[in-house]
């Protein structure tokens, strides 16, 4: 999927975009609408915030590394689509602050 693609989607509402960064990063710039779940307390705070195990989200972080290793978490949890997206780095459109 292209980011083009995904940032239509995710603004439609069928996909959920979710950032696994620290609460500092989030606030210094993230793609608008994703979530926050800080890879470190993701167990913890997935269920919280991530509520349909079913829905399609698209994961990233600062260079893909932590976005990798939420992947494979979410995974092992029962989320049943998740996706990584790689790093904030390569997003080609606007953040927000």
């Amino acid at each position: 999927m292209t980011y083009q693609t995904l940032y239509e989607q995710a603004k439609k509402g069928h996909i959920q975009i979710v950032d696994v960064r620290t609460k500092e990063e989030y606030e210094m710039g993230h793609i608008p609408g994703a979530i926050l779940c800080d890879v470190q307390t993701l167990a913890e705070d997935a269920p919280k915030v991530l509520l349909d195990q079913q829905k399609t989200y698209y994961v990233y972080c600062q260079t893909g590394y932590r976005s990798q290793i939420a992947v494979m978490q979410l995974s092992m949890m029962g989320y049943k689509d998740v996706n990584d997206m790689g790093g904030i780095n390569s997003w080609p459109f606007e953040i927000e602050r």
